[in-house]
């Protein structure tokens, strides 16, 4: 976990999940330039903010998320042969919204 401006940035391991409430998405200037970046309040009240791979940028504008709704993100790391980082989301008020096994999206 780093610190970026006061707020904790979520750097998760593959397998590692977060699962909190939909805050939204900034464009942040980052070590390499504008970056797209998440935002999720945890259930403590914690605001971590995600980076935004392409896939996950993909995932959340598929999704649909809005601003107060609940959000479960799971990483699930590189992609052995092509390189990206893989993910997969689920949103709503759904009672699962914690279970760690959130599919992986396939690319």
């Amino acid at each position: 976990m780093e610190s970026w401006a006061g707020e904790s940035v979520w750097l998760p391991e593959p397998g590692e999940w977060i699962v909190g409430t939909f805050d939204g998405v900034e464009q942040i200037e980052g070590r390499f330039g504008m970056q797209s970046v998440m935002r999720v309040i945890d259930t403590e009240g914690t605001t971590w903010r995600v980076r935004m791979t392409a896939v996950l940028k993909s995932l959340i504008e598929e999704k649909k998320p809005e601003v107060g709704q609940q959000l479960g993100v799971k990483y699930f790391g590189r992609h052995e042969s092509k390189r990206y980082h893989k993910w997969g989301v689920v949103c709503g008020d759904r009672p699962d919204i914690d279970d760690p096994e959130i599919p992986e999206h396939t690319a």
